[in-house]
């Protein structure tokens, strides 16, 4: 049965002078979603309610009644674009960031500490699906939250500089996208006057791509020999298409986990 049109919400987004598709990225859901708590097609949920709270300050309860103009949280007036502004002013920070991330790196360690006991009856390990389903939600989350440019600068400031002690033969062998990478990303170019067994220095400064599961943190790495994380494949296999400007050397590549690849073995 159709509800009745929720004009808290669309008193609130005219208020803070947002779109539907801005507000809905800004809650994490559609412009049709918006559309419909608005024209009463669809009732606001509580979940909805909070994301909305946490993003205005505007009270929930108010949001899910839609009967007024809702009121900031802590006052009895209508809510007003400076409620806004003043709210929004102080979460976007850096501390708060990092501050959210000890907080939510702690609630990831016991949920996946607490997979790992016994359930109810024969149910066992359930750590690994856990664990996929918090993949899921990265990746969800990014996309229902339109940040996947926001996402590309934070990692862009992220340098790692990859060392790779390799023998020409290494080299030699590959094919495909690796033979891309080695040519695109760390210059390699062959001599025939050198052996397959003599050794040379690979080297290459990038940015890490978004993988989740996987590291995506900068620094220095030395390695031996042409063996990549899957997340480190993945950057790789980009920065090389990015240089030669063809077509994706890697349609598909499985992201999850961080298990070591060898090519060209």
């Amino acid at each position: 049965m159709k509800s009745k049109p929720n004009q808290a919400v669309k008193a609130l987004r005219t208020i803070i002078q947002h779109t539907q598709s801005q507000f809905a990225a800004m809650v994490g859901t559609t412009r049709d979603a918006v559309a419909s708590w608005e024209c009463g097609r669809n009732r606001l949920s509580r979940k909805f309610a909070a994301r909305i709270f946490h993003c205005t300050g505007a009270w929930p309860e108010d949001l899910v009644k839609g009967r007024r103009t809702p009121r900031p949280v802590g006052n009895n007036r209508p809510y007003e674009r400076s409620d806004f502004e003043s709210f929004q002013a102080g979460d976007a920070s850096s501390a708060n960031a990092m501050r959210f991330t000890r907080a939510g790196s702690s609630a990831l360690e016991v949920l996946l500490f607490a997979a790992c006991k016994p359930g109810l009856g024969r149910l066992r390990n359930r750590m690994p699906a856990v664990y996929e389903s918090f993949l899921g939600w990265c990746d969800q989350t990014c996309e229902e939250f339109k940040l996947r440019k926001q996402v590309d600068e934070v990692l862009a400031q992220r340098k790692i500089r990859d060392r790779r002690i390799v023998t020409w033969g290494d080299c030699r062998r590959q094919n495909g996208v690796m033979q891309r990478i080695l040519k695109e990303c760390y210059g390699f170019e062959d001599n025939k006057r050198m052996a397959d067994a003599e050794e040379l220095t690979l080297e290459f400064e990038t940015s890490p791509a978004w993988v989740p599961g996987c590291d995506m943190g900068g620094g220095d790495r030395t390695t031996r020999g042409l063996s990549f994380a899957v997340g480190d494949l993945l950057t790789m296999a980009r920065r090389a298409d990015e240089r030669s400007k063809r077509k994706p050397a890697v349609r598909k590549l499985t992201r999850r986990g961080c298990e070591s690849v060898r090519l060209g073995a």
